[in-house]
């Protein structure tokens, strides 16, 4: 189990792949946040949509 956002996720993109392919079971707590500087606080999606295509499931909560 791991959590993280915006660039932590962006680091780990290689290693999701190769865990996806492998079929591990991965439960990953995700912050959506943009992609950048650490002081930009903004929501974005480009951080998921960077590992979409790695054939995880997802399932999207919200408060």
């Amino acid at each position: 189990m791991t959590a993280t956002s915006a660039n932590g996720l962006s680091y780990m993109w290689e290693m999701i792949y190769i865990a996806s392919s492998m079929r591990l079971p991965i439960v990953m707590s995700l912050v959506n946040r943009a992609v950048s500087g650490p002081l930009n606080i903004h929501n974005d999606h480009s951080d998921a949509m960077g590992v979409r295509d790695a054939r995880l499931d997802y399932a999207i909560f919200r408060k």
